[in-house]
Order: structure tokens, then C-alpha cells, then sequence
């Protein structure tokens, strides 16, 4: 629930609006780790759920890899898991299988969507990062993504198929954050009146967020000249005149 009603009354015109950066710290967990998965093709030998269940073995045969042949449906196959979230996706881990062909991981995008591209066709694909190579036998690779790619549907998509080919690794990691984009609206000059929930020192940057990960803050007064920032958290306070501060009010 809201910790405050309403807003805060701004009357003076917004002159600055700046948009809060992607934190870019990554959580430790593997955010893919044991998600619901599934695959363009299916046998009766292999599923889906072996691509994120934590079994990095690289021994196709004792059932820790996933397998996905062309189809005249999707002649280019895919593995694909819900993240439950829309995520920031920074970095994502493949396992290679090892001995008897482990050249079919090979060619293949990263992609994030925010819906289901099972369920709507033409949901846009955000690409993380393209691997153009051959990953060699029983190989962990590391791919990061382009800065600011989020998605919940994360999907690994083979780009090109050769003799005999098919989607094949042993496990998928994906490391990422919640983070999302606060918007605040700065007015110069101008400080809201009451009593702020902390303070810290930095830039309007750094401010904004700190702010951004404090539910109840409603925006922060900054000083121009030492870099005080007071974070607020009600809608009870004014907005008076005070050439040393700026307030930015979180949109």
C-alpha cells in the first residue's frame, strides 16, 4: 500500500527533468534458476526444464542438457524461460556439452521480451547479445548484455543451422535486477518544507537513486553547493523559495 495519499503541490513550472540510470549492479542468484522453460521441439527423451535446473554436467547422456531440432514450424529452434519479472538481464551463462556434438551450440542471440512471443507473435525482441562463434566442448561461457535490455521472456535463439544440426547446451544462467526508471522533475531554487526521512551527500544522480529505492520517497531537497541531499517521504510540506536548494520531485 501507498505510504502517502495524494501528491506533493507543485506550482511552479518543471524546468528539469532527468530520467534515474539503470542501477547496474546484478543480484547474485541466477534469476532463470529453475523457472517455468519450454522449447520450440519436444521428444519424449528431452524437456525443457534441464536447460535452467541447476545440473551444469556436461554428460549429455545422464540427462542434464536440452535438445531442440528443426521444424518446418521453427526451422530455427529456441529455448525459451520466464523470468516472472521484467528484469535488467546483464549477463547470461551457457554450458556447453561436451564430446559427440558439442559444435551445435553455435550461432545463436540472446533475446528479452516483455510478453510472450509464444503467445504474441509480434512482441519486439530486445537483444542481449549475439554469439557468432562456436562455443567449444564442455565450455562455460559468459555473454553480457547490452546496457539497459530488460525483459521477463528470455530466449535463446539459434541463428543458423548446419548438417545434422540442432539447439543443444547443458545450462542457462541469467544474472540481472528489478531495477526500473524513476522520473523526477526538478525545480530550481526551491525547497519542499518538512522534516526528511535521511540524509546523504552526492550528486542529483546519486540522490535520485537512492530515492528510487526508498518506497515511501516522494522526492529530496539538494543543496547546489555541498551536495546535502534530504530525502522526503509526505505530501504535507511547501515549496518555498531558497536560492541554496533544488527540490526534484519523484514523478
Amino acid at each position: 500500500m501507498p505510504c502517502w495519499s495524494g501528491s506533493p503541490s507543485v506550482v511552479s513550472v518543471t524546468l528539469l527533468i532527468f530520467s534515474l540510470i539503470e542501477l547496474l549492479k546484478s543480484d547474485a542468484a541466477n534469476i532463470a534458476l529453475n523457472k517455468f522453460s519450454k522449447q520450440s521441439h519436444m521428444n519424449d527423451y528431452d524437456r525443457p526444464e534441464r536447460g535452467n535446473d541447476g545440473n551444469t554436467s556436461t554428460n549429455y547422456d545422464l540427462g542434464s542438457c536440452v535438445y531442440a531440432q528443426s521444424t518446418p514450424i521453427h526451422p530455427l529452434p529456441w529455448w525459451q524461460v520466464d523470468l516472472l519479472w521484467l528484469y535488467y538481464v546483464t549477463s547470461v551463462v551457457i554450458t556447453n556439452r561436451d564430446s559427440l556434438n558439442a559444435w551445435r551450440l553455435h550461432n545463436f542471440t540472446i533475446e528479452l521480451y516483455c510478453e510472450d512471443p509464444t503467445v504474441h507473435p509480434n512482441a519486439a525482441a530486445n537483444v542481449c547479445a549475439v554469439y557468432p562463434g562456436t562455443v567449444a566442448s564442455g565450455a562455460r561461457v559468459t555473454l553480457t548484455c547490452a546496457p539497459g535490455v530488460r525483459g521477463r521472456y528470455l530466449r535463446f535463439q539459434k541463428n543458423s543451422l548446419k548438417t545434422d544440426d540442432a539447439m543443444q547446451f547443458c545450462e542457462l544462467e541469467a544474472y540481472g535486477n528489478k531495477g526500473t526508471r524513476s522520473t523526477f522533475s526538478g525545480h530550481p531554487s526551491k525547497r519542499l518544507s518538512g522534516t526528511p526521512t535521511r540524509e546523504e551527500t552526492g550528486s542529483p544522480q546519486i540522490c535520485g537513486e537512492v530515492c528510487h529505492r526508498m518506497p515511501c520517497c516522494t522526492g529530496f531537497n539538494f543543496h547546489g553547493i555541498d551536495g546535502s541531499c534530504k530525502f522526503m517521504s509526505n505530501d504535507n510540506g511547501e515549496l518555498v523559495a531558497d536560492a541554496a536548494w533544488n527540490y526534484f520531485s519523484r514523478n
